[in-house]
């Protein structure tokens, strides 16, 4: 089994995710968005000690998309398959 030898440390995750966060213009949901991104990461990394970065920026770009166009609605949408289409 290959090892990852390009681990993310946790500034860089946090300052990815800050960078990502700035895709978005409403700036009162940037720390919502960081927070969201960070854990999202941090659970693929508990799935997956050996993830690439690639695959985390992946994941927390996916987890802003869902905050932003699922999670935070007035009625609440459960994210699966069917809703990100």
């Amino acid at each position: 089994m290959k090892t990852n030898k390009h681990t993310l440390s946790t500034t860089e995750i946090q300052d990815m995710c800050k960078r990502l966060s700035y895709k978005y213009p409403n700036v009162e949901l940037r720390g919502d968005l960081v927070s969201e991104a960070t854990l999202s990461v941090y659970e693929r990394l508990n799935k997956e000690p050996d993830a690439y970065a690639g695959k985390l920026y992946n994941t927390a770009k996916g987890a802003m998309h869902d905050y932003v166009n699922l999670k935070n609605r007035s009625i609440t949408i459960p994210a699966n398959p069917t809703t990100r289409l």
